[in-house]
C-alpha cells in the first residue's frame, strides 16, 4: 500500500479524492471527516453525505471511490496517514502466487 500523511490543522478543510479500498487513519488526535460516493455526483446535492469521526489511532476504509473533507476536530494539529490500495494488477498477480504454492504443496499429492 502506498502512504500518505498529510497535516490537518484547526480550522483546515482538506479535500482528497480516493480509492475504494483506500484507508484513513487519525494520527496525534481527533479527526472529523465527510464524504460522499463519487459515482452519484450526477445528483448533485441531493446524493447523502457521509459523517465519521476518527479517534487517536482510529482508522476508516472507504467502500467506494469518494470526494472527502477532513478537519481537525481538536485544538492542535493531527496527522491524518492516507493508504492507497495496491493496483488490481498487483492483487492478481500475488493471489496467483498463493495458488501456486498451494498447488504444489506436498501434502496435496495423490497417494
Amino acid at each position: 500500500m502506498k502512504t500518505i500523511e498529510r497535516a490537518c490543522c484547526r480550522g483546515e478543510v482538506l479535500a482528497l479524492n480516493v480509492k475504494r479500498g483506500s484507508a484513513l487513519v487519525a494520527k496525534d488526535g481527533v479527526l472529523r471527516m465527510e464524504y460522499r460516493d463519487q459515482s452519484l455526483d450526477w445528483l448533485l446535492d441531493a446524493a447523502l453525505y457521509r459523517y465519521v469521526k476518527l479517534d487517536d489511532g482510529a482508522q476508516h476504509v472507504f467502500p467506494c471511490d469518494a470526494f472527502v473533507k477532513v478537519q481537525s476536530d481538536g485544538a492542535h494539529t493531527v496527522i491524518c496517514v492516507i493508504m492507497h490500495p495496491r493496483p488490481v494488477i498487483s492483487r492478481v498477480l500475488s493471489r496467483l502466487n498463493v495458488v501456486r504454492a498451494w498447488r504444489r504443496m506436498p501434502s496435496r499429492v495423490a497417494s
